[in-house]
């Protein structure tokens, strides 16, 4: 466990807290059939989830105090996505958001005042339901109908 995400590897702490990722629906599942099976006081369990989940679970309590951390998938997911994915860049002229490098690529090809589109992309956003692309809408020559 670290405060900042997995990519500062000088700041891991041993925790000797069980880690279970489930489903949302089978959070509530989980802590019952701990409480039921284990003797009452025996095991600290915590919940990680939720939009309070920083507020009412310290990494001290993850890493130090808890037997038991109880988490979903999403809540993984959404962590993982902010602390250890790049930081996104929004675009000046569209507002999309970008890391660093695709950012280039956006105002190089698609926006902005110099982009400059390529011979293929050009054939590609001639005609936004042109044929020859299976995500068109429809009427797009997707695949096989009549028109």
């Amino acid at each position: 466990v670290t405060a900042q995400g997995l990519n500062a590897p000088s700041r891991i702490r041993k925790s000797k807290a069980t880690l279970v990722i489930c489903p949302v629906v089978a959070v509530i599942q989980w802590r019952g059939e701990i409480e039921r099976y284990c003797r009452p006081g025996s095991l600290k369990v915590l919940l990680y989830h939720g939009p309070d989940r920083h507020a009412n679970v310290t990494l001290d309590d993850l890493c130090d105090s808890a037997d038991v951390v109880l988490t979903t998938y999403s809540t993984i997911e959404l962590d993982y996505r902010t602390h250890c994915m790049p930081d996104k860049v929004p675009c000046a002229y569209c507002g999309k958001k970008y890391t660093a490098e695709k950012y280039k690529v956006h105002l190089s090809y698609f926006c902005g005042p110099y982009h400059k589109r390529t011979a293929k992309l050009a054939m590609r956003y001639r005609n936004p339901f042109g044929r020859g692309r299976p995500s068109d809408g429809p009427g797009g020559g997707g695949g096989g109908g009549r028109t």
